[in-house]
């Protein structure tokens, strides 16, 4: 077991469905202020928002038992957007 399956297991899906909305909110404020000034303070802030979305995806998909569909559909999209990109 990996520790970020720990870390859901013990939290739960409520609570970490709940900190997974607030760490997206605070991933799409710092995009926001990188739009307003670029600096490197702000990408800083960026990257570290990136690592907290990517850590509650993590476990929201360990949670829901859904990483291979998940993957799956990401390279469906992908595809489907490469075509896009080729029309």
């Amino acid at each position: 077991m990996t520790n970020i399956e720990k870390i859901a297991l013990h939290y739960g899906f409520a609570s970490q469905s709940r900190q997974t909305i607030e760490e997206m909110a605070e991933l799409t404020v710092a995009l926001s202020k990188m739009h307003r000034e670029y600096s490197k303070k702000n990408l800083d802030n960026i990257i570290e928002e990136l690592a907290d979305v990517q850590i509650m995806i993590e476990q929201m998909m360990y949670l829901t038992s859904s990483k291979n569909e998940v993957k799956q559909i990401m390279e469906q999209k992908i595809k489907r957007q490469l075509a896009r990109m080729q029309e």
